[in-house]
C-alpha cells in the first residue's frame, strides 16, 4: 500500500496533478482501495505501440483515506472493498 504516497498528497493543495507514470500506478492502488477520488486518464497507444500516460489529478482524500492517515485503520479495513458512501465525507479543494 503505497501510504507514503498518501502522506505526500495530504499536503497538497487540491485538486493534485499527478505526473510520474510510478506515482499514477499508487494512486491507482489507493483509489482502487478507497483512499482517495481521482481522475486517471487511460493510457494511449502511440503509433510506435508504446503507451503514454496523461497526467492524472487527485480529487479528494476520502474519510477512508483520512482515518488511514491517522492510523486509525488496521489492515483489514484498508483492503475492504470501498463504497461511494465513504466518498461523503471526502475533503476537496
Amino acid at each position: 500500500m503505497p501510504m507514503e504516497f498518501l502522506r505526500q498528497v495530504a499536503e497538497e493543495k487540491l485538486p493534485f496533478t499527478v505526473f510520474a507514470p510510478a506515482d499514477i500506478d499508487k494512486l491507482r492502488v489507493l483509489r482502487a482501495a478507497g483512499l482517495v477520488t481521482a481522475f486517471i486518464p487511460p493510457a494511449e497507444e502511440m503509433r510506435s505501440g508504446a503507451e503514454m500516460q496523461k497526467a492524472a489529478q487527485v480529487l479528494a482524500i476520502t474519510a477512508k483515506g483520512m482515518a488511514a492517515l491517522q492510523g486509525d485503520l488496521d489492515d483489514a479495513d484498508l483492503l475492504a472493498s470501498s463504497g461511494p458512501e465513504d466518498a461523503g465525507s471526502a475533503r476537496y479543494l
